[in-house]
């Protein structure tokens, strides 16, 4: 009769698992946000930007946004004209 095999540091995949679901309540955080400063920030729509619309990208706006300029969609591609 053999015995059982340890467990692999079961604290360790608790850690793993936990900052794993950090990070992703970090991303769904700075994504909810950006929509925010987007919505406060209509003028932003009317710059020329490629935009994610769930099922491949779109070409919005029609002014050449100027350089420097904060994007006018979020990290994942959302913009406000996509409705």
């Amino acid at each position: 009769m053999s015995s059982p095999q340890p467990r692999p540091s079961r604290p360790a995949e608790r850690w793993s698992r936990l900052l794993a679901r950090l990070r992703e309540a970090h991303a769904t955080q700075v994504e909810l946000h950006e929509r925010v400063l987007l919505r406060n920030s209509p003028w932003l729509e009317d710059l020329l930007h490629w935009a994610w619309d769930g099922d491949g990208w779109q070409l919005h706006g029609h002014l050449l946004p100027p350089g420097g300029q904060s994007p006018s969609i979020t990290r994942t591609g959302w913009c406000p004209g996509l409705r």
